[in-house]
C-alpha cells in the first residue's frame, strides 16, 4: 500500500501544483473559467495559493507520512469546494464535476493510507 500511496501523492501534488500556478500566473484559460464560474479574482488567487500549499504538504508527506494526511484533507475540501463551483455557481454539466469527484477520492485514499501514521502522533 505504500508505494500506491506514494503515486497517488506524486499525482495529486502534480495536478495541484500545476492548476495553482495557472491560477497565480492569471493563464488566459484559467481566467476564462474563474469568470465563468463567477469566482471573484481574489478568491481564485486563494484557491491557487491553497493549491500549491496543498501540493508542496502531500510531496513532504511521503517523507513526513502524518503530513500527507493534512495536506489530503486540504485537497479533498477543495475538491468539494470545485464540485459545488462547477454544479452550482457554473451550472455546469456533471461531467465537469468528474475531475475534482476523482481528485477527491484520490485524496481520501491518502487519508485512508496514511491515517495510522497520522493518530499515532496522538498516542
Amino acid at each position: 500500500m505504500n508505494i500506491v500511496a506514494i503515486v497517488v501523492q506524486v499525482l495529486l501534488g502534480l495536478a495541484f501544483f500545476y492548476s495553482g500556478i495557472k491560477k497565480l500566473l492569471k493563464d488566459k484559460t484559467s481566467s476564462e473559467r474563474r469568470d465563468h464560474l463567477k469566482v471573484a479574482p481574489w478568491f481564485w488567487v486563494a484557491t491557487g495559493v491553497i493549491e500549491i500549499a496543498a501540493a508542496l504538504g502531500i510531496f513532504a508527506g511521503i517523507w513526513v507520512q502524518w503530513v500527507s494526511v493534512i495536506a489530503a484533507a486540504l485537497m479533498g475540501a477543495t475538491m468539494l469546494g470545485a464540485i459545488y463551483t462547477h454544479l452550482i455557481r457554473g451550472k455546469d454539466p456533471v461531467q465537469h464535476a468528474i475531475a475534482p469527484a476523482v481528485l477527491g477520492l484520490l485524496a481520501l485514499l491518502v487519508i485512508i493510507a496514511r491515517w495510522p501514521d497520522f493518530t499515532h502522533l496522538f498516542g
